[in-house]
């Protein structure tokens, strides 16, 4: 009798070994984190920022793009981490983008003159029709957000300041 509950003991903890071990690889290569924020037209722009703690204005310095590898990758990297993933990454793209600030019209104004934002999702169809692609770089814009923790942004709203032609001057 002792034996069996000390083998169903053991198969317990060995149960919720695995299960830890799906979930957090579930969580670090499954769920992909994401920067969420809105695209508006000036016109727009009032009412939206108007309930900002900060709003900001500047220019786009930098646009990366990267491809996230998929949960499907990462198990390969972890189980056989002897054989590195020889495939290129396929997993959904995000942007990081840094912006310069030249004027702070709500906030804190001895705040960090360049504000840094990762895991940017890409536009939507709506919002995409509003630039020639993702935030080109000096693109003057006005940002607004609730609070910052870390690299993520509440409430990030994102205004372009300059008309944007949907067509390039040949």
């Amino acid at each position: 009798m002792a034996t069996s509950a000390k083998a169903r003991r053991w198969f317990q903890r060995w149960l919720l070994a695995v299960e830890l071990i799906l979930v957090l690889l579930l969580v670090v290569g499954g769920c992909y984190s994401k920067q969420n924020y809105h695209v508006l037209s000036p016109p727009a722009e009032d009412q939206v920022l108007s309930k900002c703690n900060v709003v900001v204005e500047g220019q786009i310095a930098f646009v990366r793009r990267r491809t996230l590898t998929t949960w499907g990758q990462k198990l390969w990297q972890t189980v056989f981490f002897c054989f590195p993933y020889a495939g290129e990454p396929d997993g959904p793209y995000r942007f990081d983008v840094a912006i310069d600030i030249n004027k702070v019209i709500k906030g804190d104004p001895n705040m960090p003159r360049r504000l840094e934002i990762k895991n940017c999702r890409p536009l939507t169809h709506e919002e995409s029709g509003r630039f020639w692609e993702f935030f080109p770089d000096n693109l003057r814009i006005r940002l607004g957000y609730n609070h910052k923790i870390g690299d993520k942004f509440t409430n990030l709203t994102v205004v372009p300041l300059e008309l944007v032609p949907t067509t390039q001057p040949h």
